[in-house]
């Protein structure tokens, strides 16, 4: 599994570079890493733990004032939502939009050597609405009545 990680930090780490355009690649290589067999079974319980493990992230996210932390609890709240069978394309535009902005800001840093803060709060707001509203459709009815 380290090995895994090692190689998915190393691409992720090429991908920043070719956002930037402007800093030269550097060679990585995937070196033949395949992932096979990573099916969990089936727990009892486990639509809960997902579902409060999205109560969690909405806990966190309206806390959030940093556009890279919210990116990533933004995805993996889009991540586990999908994995209940609750889709939705504005939970997915947001995602994709402070994707732009992170690659905005990373290009800024790496290629004018500046800092660029962007104000997430109507980001965020957009994104809790949507989160509470497809953790409602849920059959949680004790995580509904917290939000």
């Amino acid at each position: 599994m380290k090995k895994v990680k090692r190689e998915m930090k190393s691409l992720g780490k090429l991908r920043d570079a070719t956002i930037a355009s402007c800093v030269p690649l550097p060679h990585y290589e995937a070196k033949g890493t395949e992932v096979k067999g990573c099916l969990l079974h089936k727990t009892p319980g486990s639509r809960l733990m997902i579902a409060e493990r999205i109560f969690d992230l909405v806990l966190l996210m309206s806390q959030e004032s940093e556009l890279h932390p919210l990116r990533k609890e933004v995805r993996e709240c889009l991540f586990l939502l999908e994995s209940l069978g609750l889709r939705d394309g504005r939970l997915k535009g947001i995602a994709k939009e402070l994707g732009r902005l992170r690659d905005e800001q990373l290009r800024a840093e790496l290629c004018l050597d500046e800092r660029r803060e962007f104000d997430v709060s109507h980001y965020r707001e957009l994104a809790l609405q949507i989160v509470k509203e497809l953790l409602s459709l849920t059959e949680f009815n004790h995580l509904k009545s917290k939000l």
